[in-house]
């Protein structure tokens, strides 16, 4: 049964937040995933998940998404899990996730024919 991506990284950060999460905080080597690339792909995939009337990201969706950003979803969870014990800086990612999210338009529903 394949897991969808938005449901592990929410998963990840609640740990991450609470203290669970392994990781130093600190800065990953040149060529990893940025602050932004993990928040464009973030916010891209909650975006599309948001806009399906069930809120579930289809698998070919998400891997649409994952390939459009060049990462995978080890990427993302390992972004999470090296910054996690770093409250601040989570805080303020996850703040700008919001910030991001409440600027997507809803995508126009069209009426049944």
């Amino acid at each position: 049964m394949p897991i969808r991506l938005f449901l592990i990284v929410c998963a990840a950060c609640a740990f991450v937040l609470v203290g669970w999460a392994c990781g130093n905080g600190s800065e990953r080597a040149s060529g990893e995933l940025t602050r932004e690339g993990f928040i464009d792909a973030y916010v891209d995939l909650r975006a599309a998940a948001l806009r399906d009337e069930d809120g579930v990201l289809t698998d070919s969706t998400r891997n649409a998404i994952l390939e459009r950003h060049d990462v995978t979803e080890e990427t993302l969870l390992d972004y999470v899990d090296a910054r996690g014990r770093d409250l601040d800086f989570m805080r303020d990612l996850w703040n700008e996730i919001e910030v991001r999210l409440d600027s997507v338009p809803p995508e126009p529903v069209e009426p049944s024919p």
